[in-house]
């Protein structure tokens, strides 16, 4: 008897083949799809007490957000209107002084609002000081992700949390031995600030100690003009320095990208390192626009990621998508790229690659993880003929009813099966009340 069976949906494989089932479903067992195929076939030949009627509904790859920070979310509308070191500033001294159970609750109302728009895998790169809180929310939500560790030495940054370079790898180390893969679901991560904020010495470190340890390395990596001058001025780039360093692989994902020079991304395609596309947080700070043209034109795997609330100001993927397509289009003056399915694939399959899971996630395909998402037919998604289009351009994330982990559904009719969301939103607010009585006037004013 199968575990778990989704019939009568209009199943979107998003693989290769741009196969779809306009009356289809899955066979989850143990996790995994074991049959996927049209309704009849499934209701002729399986049975499982935990059947999903999902009539009226889209079955789609679960999304994948690349880049986030699940403990800033509660800081969300704080401290806006500001340039990005003000910004920063002021977030990593809020983000300090936040106990370990309000981090937990901000960590867990990031979770809540990707369930809720369709998000089913997670790359936080999460505070030093809140580490084990990302893992606990990982677990406790259901959702699949990578806890990165904050890796900062450079006593002279902005951060508030800077540690020196043998304790920083000492106390990543335990916590990557302690919490990897401890429930099948969530990963730990090396998780340096970006160079040169994390020191030469601690990327040559990380490099040779992720290899051993088989784990992921995210970062940062040319996000703002300050720094890439800086280097500019020694004829190099962050990019450069890193590749010398040995930091740059496919266990490598690095956020951002915005000046990427044509020699940069040679480096990246040449490793196999991937990128993180940002566009709202880019374009929230005034940064720029990532060459996502050239990188993909290359051969760089490029994944989409929304950076945290505070500085997007949303979780929400779908609306993502609907950025990164819009954003590239005018800057390139070019309304064929990215195509709606080059942007669905960076929220979906090359989410998946950039953390070395692409055969187990981003596409519905016989032996793939069940990690889906039941998406209602809503008028802003019609006329079907168009769904492809529609959900990047159209689609808000509230059409998202169901999402499933690993055959687990999490939530269900959009409500939440693993946590009592009412209660959450209490400590919500009960919560940032508290954090805002707290903030030097200096930081928000």
């Amino acid at each position: 008897m199968a575990d778990l069976i989704i019939n009568n949906a209009f199943v979107i494989c998003l693989d290769d083949n741009k196969r779809v089932f306009p009356c289809g479903g899955v066979v989850v067992e143990k996790g995994r799809i074991s049959y996927l195929g049209d309704s009849k076939s499934i209701d002729k030949n399986f049975n499982s007490a935990n059947y999903l009627d999902a009539k009226g509904s889209i079955l789609f790859p679960g999304l994948v957000n690349s880049h986030t920070h699940l403990e800033q979310t509660i800081l969300r509308g704080l401290v806006d209107e500001k340039s990005l070191y003000d910004w920063l500033g002021a977030i990593y001294w809020l983000r300090s002084e936040m106990s370990n159970n309000e981090a937990f609750v901000s960590s867990m109302l990031s979770c809540a609002e990707m369930i809720k728009s369709g998000t089913t895998c997670v790359v936080s790169h999460q505070s030093a000081k809140h580490d084990e809180v990302g893992v606990k929310a990982l677990d406790q939500s259901g959702l699949r992700g990578v806890i990165a560790r904050f890796m900062c030495n450079y006593s002279e940054s902005e951060f508030s949390y800077v540690e020196d370079v043998k304790t920083s790898l000492d106390k990543t180390c335990k916590f990557i031995e302690k919490y990897n893969e401890v429930n099948g679901r969530v990963r730990c991560a090396f998780g340096p600030i970006g160079y040169p904020y994390a020191l030469p010495q601690t990327w040559k470190e990380i490099s040779e100690k992720a290899k051993q340890m088989e784990v992921l390395v995210h970062s940062h990596i040319s996000e703002n003009e300050k720094v890439v001058a800086d280097f500019q001025k020694k004829n190099t780039s962050d990019v450069n320095e890193l590749f010398k360093l040995g930091a740059l692989s496919s266990n490598t994902s690095l956020a951002h990208g915005v000046f990427l020079n044509d020699n940069d991304i040679d480096l990246l395609a040449k490793t196999q390192t991937s990128i993180i596309h940002c566009p709202s947080s880019n374009m929230k700070f005034g940064l720029g626009v990532a060459p996502v043209s050239r990188m993909s034109n290359n051969g760089v795997n490029v994944a989409l990621g929304t950076d945290g609330a505070p500085s997007n100001n949303s979780l929400n993927m779908f609306h993502e998508m609907k950025i990164a397509s819009l954003v590239h289009r005018v800057y390139n003056r070019d309304p064929l790229f990215p195509s709606v399915m080059e942007v669905l694939r960076m929220a979906t399959l090359n989410g998946a690659k950039s953390i070395g899971m692409e055969a187990d996630l981003g596409i519905i395909a016989l032996g793939k993880k069940a990690d889906l998402i039941l998406i209602d037919w809503e008028p802003s998604l019609l006329p079907k003929k168009g769904i492809i289009s529609n959900l990047v351009n159209s689609a808000s994330g509230l059409e998202v009813n169901s999402v499933i982990v690993e055959g687990e559904l999490i939530m269900q009719n959009r409500q939440m099966t693993k946590f009592d969301e009412k209660q959450l939103l209490k400590e919500t607010t009960r919560i940032q009340e508290s954090i805002i009585s707290r903030i030097p006037e200096k930081l928000v004013g």
